[in-house]
């Protein structure tokens, strides 16, 4: 994939953010890392995991169990909004940026990213790339064919 100058490559999967800059060519990538959040999560009970509810039934003895909501994929999900909204004020300043982003996290961007911004990204790459090194994800992305 061409990659042009001083384009950027945004890499997320859905706890790590990090942001490079292409400070080779398009055809010889050299990524330099700009910014990255990560989110740290605690343990489940830190988090405030309570045992299972319980519903009644309006008529007999019935009862039954239902999961509370799963807080680590909460934070997740308000981690991958941060980051759409990050890639969407970089996009509406006139960066050219590439998405990558692990399938998971790449929907709940989508879902939040307004279609103006999603139209005015160079790419998207449904990948999880955010442990490779920029050497690594350079090479990745100079093979990489859609």
């Amino acid at each position: 994939m061409l990659i042009a100058t001083n384009s950027l490559v945004a890499v997320t999967d859905g706890a790590r953010f990090i942001l490079y800059r292409n400070e080779g060519t398009a055809t010889s990538l050299r990524l330099r890392r700009e910014e990255a959040m990560e989110l740290v999560l605690p343990s489940s009970a830190e988090l405030g995991k309570s045992p299972p509810g319980r519903s009644f039934q309006s008529v007999g003895a019935r009862r039954s169990s239902f999961e509370g909501p799963d807080m680590h994929d909460m934070a997740e999900a308000r981690f991958t909004a941060d980051v759409a909204n990050k890639v969407a004020e970089l996009v509406k300043a006139g960066e050219t940026l590439l998405l990558a982003a692990d399938p998971r996290s790449l929907g709940h961007i989508r879902k939040t990213m307004p279609d103006a911004v999603r139209t005015g990204l160079l790419g998207e790459i449904a990948a999880d790339y955010s442990k490779h090194s920029p050497e690594d994800l350079g090479q990745l992305l100079e093979n990489y064919q859609p």
